[in-house]
C-alpha cells in the first residue's frame, strides 16, 4: 500500500490520507488506533448515507 504525504480534508477537518492499494485508490484513516483502507467508491457512499 502506498500512502500519499498530504492529508485529505473534508469541511476543514483532517479525515485521513489518499492511498493506493494494488490498483485501487482509496482513503487511509485511523479508526480505534488502527489504520483502515477504504476504497473511494465505498468511502463516498458512506459519506453520503451517513452513520
Amino acid at each position: 500500500m502506498k500512502k500519499e504525504r498530504e492529508a485529505l480534508y473534508l469541511g476543514g477537518h483532517k479525515i485521513g490520507y489518499r492511498a493506493i492499494k494494488g490498483t485501487e485508490r482509496g482513503v487511509l484513516y485511523k479508526k480505534n488506533d488502527e489504520e483502515v483502507f477504504q476504497p473511494c467508491t465505498s468511502f463516498i457512499q458512506d459519506m453520503l448515507t451517513g452513520p
